[in-house]
């Protein structure tokens, strides 16, 4: 993603950010970008603090993976990594599998 010259201490296979947070700017360019499910963050950590005996759910956070133009591959490939090698991505309880889904837990 730097000089364009491939080969230098410059290239990056893409642009790692917090949740959706950066995922404006590349779009502005017409970059593609992913968002998968990054983990959790407590609920509960809010001021002025909920009514007493309401506890909030963890809330979802995501990663967003922006990559260069037509780079929509390397990004899946990413993407489907990061999701194999942490697991975050959970269905809500509220949700039984179909039949034939295999749920790694």
């Amino acid at each position: 993603m730097g000089d364009g010259i491939p080969g230098t201490a410059d290239d990056d296979d893409a642009l790692l950010f917090s949740g959706n947070s950066g995922a404006g700017t590349p779009a502005k360019a017409g970059y593609p970008r992913i968002v998968v499910p990054g983990g959790f963050f407590d609920n509960n950590l809010v001021t002025p603090a909920f009514p007493a005996g309401f506890v909030a759910k963890p809330g979802p956070a995501g990663v967003t993976f922006s990559g260069v133009a037509f780079s929509e591959p390397r990004l899946i490939a990413l993407a489907y990594a990061f999701e194999q090698a942490t697991h975050y991505r959970v269905p809500p309880p509220s949700t039984p599998p179909l039949p034939g889904d295999i749920v790694v837990r």
